[in-house]
């Protein structure tokens, strides 16, 4: 009976472990991405506030482009390190 007691401890242990480092990588992905998101969405703004010239508007056309590749970088960061993550690591 002790035995099955401090393998279902074990078990216990490992899962609030897991989902530790379920928050801990929710928490730093949220964060990750905050940044370029806040730039597009900032970006965005300032160009819809007037009317902008052509020169203006590809400039932020090229700036939003080059924020969503990052966001596509990141997306496959994350993908990447939740396939390759060995159980327990982070």
């Amino acid at each position: 009976m002790n035995k099955l007691a401090g393998t279902f401890n074990h078990l216990l242990d490992r899962l609030q472990e897991s989902f530790s480092i379920q928050r801990r990588f929710i928490s730093n992905a949220s964060h990750e991405l905050s940044t370029p998101l806040t730039s597009i969405s900032n970006q965005l703004e300032v160009a819809l506030q007037r009317r902008r010239t052509y020169e203006e508007y590809s400039g932020v056309l090229i700036s939003v482009y080059e924020d969503v590749k990052e966001l596509q970088q990141l997306t496959r960061e994350f993908t990447g390190d939740c396939q390759n993550r060995v159980p327990g690591q982070y």
